[in-house]
């Protein structure tokens, strides 16, 4: 029996027919969706395992790609265009980024844009590519080396366990990093191995820059050149005490290390006398101008040179003599097992080896670091080379400071000259 719609019964039938369409198209997109939802957690499931070891992978790759050894530790020379081979050395964590920034653009405005000195970033870390980038940006010499860990790590005489238990008892104590291992590693290698790193093997000299230190006056002559053409080998802008506490055993050490190069005529030959050295700066009341015993029979009055700025020949830190005292230092523990510094280690290297002339004070530098402050004392070169600071401030004039005392036997040695 055919029926006839017509009309509005026709209409009607027509909307519910395509409502009935539609029902089963929406029914049939959600059972397609669910069914591909759970595809894909029976196939995650299945696979997360591979799906892991995949992404483990390509972090691996993308960790070589952006530290490649090969590209950021190699054997290679640093180009200098300078007519002295001065290196900025700036030993960083990756956490230092902006503190290093801040203080390599000081170097730069008040003084490096004049001149061009390479830049040597070292750490014992690989530093990131974002790390790099914010430090070359507008800085054209810049070179990025890895610390060798077995230039960085503690040596194989030092029980590292022994080590971290001092180092517990010194936190306690509230020395002054004393808790460190890493610090501690930092002094020792500032001490006598930085000088062996692939990148320095050609420089002359290496001007130390430490992240956070803020150079407040312009620097119109070159450290560089001056210290060549008056044969310096050591610059430096504050002195100070260290504490007894830290280096307990470090004089002795120093003792055994001189009667040891007493035997030895060639050694003997590279010691320096007291009369035409900074000893007597270091030592309570030395009384007799030979060398034996001046270190014998005195004690070490902790005065030192404090590095954190600090300008070094690298031929000094390259010498035998350097070295053989650097050897026996380390194998005394003292930079584990107590809490040696680079600045007392390096301030009685240069005791014993260097030349009075050739130990400067920098006097017109404006350096500010953590306690202590250098400024020019001349109010007209205070003007003129735009300091940001008081010289009336300045920690030279303060009763810590032992710089005043080192120029005085400075200054005994040329008129002893003069004479």
């Amino acid at each position: 029996m055919h029926i006839n719609i017509k009309g509005e019964d026709k209409h009607r039938f027509t909307r519910k027919q395509k409502a009935f369409n539609r029902l089963w198209r929406h029914r049939i997109v959600i059972f397609l969706v669910t069914l591909l939802g759970l595809t894909s957690i029976i196939y995650y499931r299945r696979n997360v395992h591979y799906t892991n070891i995949f992404a483990q992978q390509q972090l691996q790759q993308l960790v070589l790609n952006n530290y490649s050894y090969g590209e950021y530790n190699t054997n290679r020379h640093v180009i200098y265009d300078t007519p002295i081979k001065g290196a900025l050395v700036v030993m960083a964590r990756e956490g230092e980024l902006f503190d290093v920034h801040a203080t390599m653009t000081d170097v730069e405005d008040r003084f490096n844009k004049h001149h061009g000195y390479p830049w040597i970033i070292l750490s014992d870390q690989l530093l990131s590519k974002r790390f790099q980038r914010i430090i070359t940006a507008k800085r054209k010499k810049v070179y990025f080396g890895k610390i060798p860990p077995d230039h960085w790590n503690e040596p194989a005489w030092i029980d590292i366990k022994e080590a971290e238990k001092i180092a517990v008892t010194m936190g306690s104590q509230n020395i002054y990093h004393g808790e460190s291992i890493s610090w501690k590693k930092a002094t020792r290698y500032n001490a006598g191995l930085i000088a062996l790193h692939p990148l320095l093997q050609d420089a002359e000299y290496y001007w130390k820059v430490q992240p956070r230190a803020r150079y407040i006056c312009d620097i119109r002559e070159d450290p560089f050149q001056s210290m060549k053409e008056n044969d310096r080998k050591l610059a430096f802008a504050i002195s100070m005490k260290e504490s007894h506490l830290v280096i307990p055993s470090l004089w002795n050490s120093v003792q055994e290390y001189v009667k040891n190069e007493m035997k030895n005529l060639s050694s003997l030959a590279s010691l320096v006398s007291p009369t035409d050295s900074i000893l007597p700066w270091i030592i309570d009341e030395p009384s007799s101008t030979d060398l034996f015993p001046t270190v014998i029979d005195q004690k070490y009055n902790n005065n030192q040179i404090w590095n954190n700025f600090m300008i070094i020949s690298l031929d000094f830190m390259k010498s035998p003599e350097y070295q053989r005292f650097f050897r026996h230092m380390d194998i005394a523990g003292g930079f584990f097992y107590e809490r040696w510094g680079d600045s007392p280690f390096q301030t009685i290297a240069a005791a014993l080896y260097l030349h009075k002339h050739q130990v400067h004070f920098m006097e017109n530098i404006g350096y500010q670091f953590s306690i202590a402050m250098q400024c020019p004392s001349d109010a007209i070169q205070v003007k003129e080379l735009k300091c940001a600071c008081d010289s009336t401030q300045s920690f030279l004039h303060r009763q810590e400071s032992e710089t005043k005392e080192l120029l005085k036997i400075q200054q005994q040695n040329k008129k002893s000259i003069s004479s």
